[in-house]
């Protein structure tokens, strides 16, 4: 599950919001019980407030990403000597403006 989910928090206003929950099953990264290359599953919720100008000249959001600063593991995998397991990143905080010119 993931996708950007866009809702109107003051309609007519200009304020938007939107948030992007992703889910990830309980997965193995190989055939059979490897307990070093099982993936729990978890779930990472990003939300997003923002403005628009009237007329669409602009915008500005306020963003975070992973809110519950959740730990896990995005996938496993095993080399001859090494074990790989990329992490999901940490909680962090975004500014965009945009502005458009005519």
């Amino acid at each position: 599950m993931g996708g950007r989910l866009p809702l109107r928090l003051c309609p007519g206003r200009g304020w938007l919001r939107w948030w992007n929950p992703s889910y990830q099953g309980t997965t193995h990264g190989r055939l059979g019980d490897c307990p070093p290359l099982n993936v729990r599953a978890h779930t990472l919720v990003d939300p997003r407030l923002g403005a628009k100008v009237r007329g669409g000249a602009g915008k500005l959001a306020l963003s975070m990403r992973n809110v519950g600063d959740v730990y896990c593991w995005t996938a496993a995998n095993r080399t001859l000597a090494a074990t790989v397991r990329p992490t999901a990143m940490p909680r962090a905080f975004g500014v965009t403006l945009a502005c458009r010119y005519q």
